[in-house]
């Protein structure tokens, strides 16, 4: 999981929240990229990229 060092309990604990942590982020990028279909937008505009990415973090 990591090449820190860990050397007392709360230490390992925080270790173990970070990997909880990228969990979450992977599922979000699932859902953003499979049940949204995000990369099959085909945007012109930033704004319409920041419209987009306000509703697909709401769904995801």
């Amino acid at each position: 999981m990591t090449n820190l060092p860990i050397d007392d309990l709360a230490a390992a604990v925080e270790k173990l929240d970070w990997c909880a942590l990228r969990w979450k982020v992977e599922v979000f990028h699932k859902v953003m990229k499979s049940g949204c279909r995000a990369e099959g937008a085909r945007l012109q505009t930033a704004e319409q990229l920041v419209k987009l990415l306000a509703l697909i973090t709401v769904v995801s």
